[in-house]
């Protein structure tokens, strides 16, 4: 080992190395939306569209808003991966948040690794007791995001997208009807809905009456769960704005729970 190696570790830490990746996620919560999307591509951007486009006679090389996307999170999953390995196991954070009642309730943030290639989940989990799921019950929800490796964010450039379908970021829905007769609905911010059935719902009218003829039984039976953001898999990234903040709001936490870890472990 040289001395240089000697220098840079300590406890199997290389400190050269977590401090790159600490940067690499700092530089991306200061990214804005607006930015991404309107700022000049760089010189290096524009080599790795070109060098991406690998099938010259069947795709095109685009400037599109999900390329864009793609650019930007490029060696974001490696930085993640690299202060999750350092840590040497889970990183989780308990902790309390602020709901949209103003009530504080308690949550529960964790980083871990995806199965095969995928890359690093970060999720935060709390129970908001004033709003409801589809049974009654106090709502169960959670911001989460699986940050891709770089593969499938290359998969994105060269193809128009990362290729495995489950490269999205969710939230609890806030924004649509309490019930509605659809599953899935597109909604103003990109997102699409995720709703969870209640299937004896259908049987009873308003004020609690039995409806014996199927015909007119109710089909309002799908209640507001969450709202899933994948702007990475269409050219014109529907849902970007959510998926970013979402994104950088999980990164943040991450970045706590990390300096939190670190202090009890010294």
């Amino acid at each position: 080992m040289t001395k240089k190696t000697h220098e840079t570790l300590a406890n199997g830490i290389d400190f050269e190395q977590r401090d790159k990746a600490i940067a690499r996620l700092r530089a991306f919560l200061r990214l804005e939306t607006d930015e991404l999307l309107q700022r000049p591509l760089t010189d290096d951007e524009k080599v790795m569209l070109e060098k991406c486009n690998v099938w010259r006679t069947m795709v095109e090389t685009k400037d599109t808003p999900n390329r864009r996307l793609a650019l930007a999170m490029l060696g974001l999953e490696e930085a993640v991966r690299v202060l999750y390995e350092q840590a040497g196991c889970d990183v989780t954070r308990e902790s309390v948040v602020i709901n949209r009642d103003g009530e504080e309730v308690p949550y529960h943030f964790s980083a871990s690794q995806a199965g095969s290639d995928f890359g690093m989940v970060l999720g935060c989990r709390f129970t908001q007791p004033k709003q409801l799921d589809a049974y009654g019950r106090p709502h169960d929800s959670m911001l989460h995001v699986l940050l891709p490796t770089d593969g499938y964010l290359y998969e994105t450039l060269a193809h128009g997208d990362p290729h495995e379908p489950q490269f999205f970021a969710s939230e609890p829905d806030i924004y649509s009807a309490e019930w509605s007769e659809d599953e899935r609905e597109r909604l103003p911010n990109g997102g699409v809905t995720y709703r969870e059935i209640n299937g004896t719902r259908s049987l009873y009218d308003e004020s609690g009456t039995y409806i014996p003829d199927p015909a007119d039984r109710r089909r309002d039976v799908y209640h507001r769960d969450r709202v899933h953001y994948r702007p990475l898999y269409t050219e014109d990234a529907p849902g970007i704005e959510r998926y970013m903040r979402i994104t950088q709001t999980l990164i943040a936490q991450y970045l706590e729970a990390i300096e939190i870890s670190k202090r009890s472990s010294s």
